[in-house]
């Protein structure tokens, strides 16, 4: 069919019909550009995206077909009294307290 992201097509002599090639495409390049015919990083933004919403929104920088990371939640109110807060994958990235560093007795 000519299409360079479903691989390279051969002609199978038994069925009187051309076979499906395999995806050119895997590991760190694993997205397909078929307007280039090129395998790359990311087309999209979507093609980015880690599942971590603590490390910031992923971006495709579409020029490069580079993933670029995003800018990661900031949780620390700068107050040593009441500790480090961190920010919490399992609620959804909401910022949880920390622990205060002084013990109370």
């Amino acid at each position: 069919n000519g299409d360079f992201c479903d691989g390279e097509e051969t002609c199978d002599e038994a069925a009187g019909a051309c076979a499906a090639g395999e995806a050119p495409c895997s590991g760190a390049l694993s997205v397909c550009d078929e307007e280039a015919d090129s395998c790359v990083e990311c087309v999209s933004n979507e093609d980015c995206d880690d599942g971590s919403v603590c490390n910031g929104v992923e971006t495709c920088n579409t020029v490069t077909n580079k993933c670029e990371a995003g800018t990661p939640t900031v949780c620390d109110d700068g107050a040593f009294c009441n500790g480090a807060e961190t920010c919490d994958e399992a609620a959804g990235g909401a910022c949880t307290a920390g622990a205060a560093p002084c013990s109370a007795g």
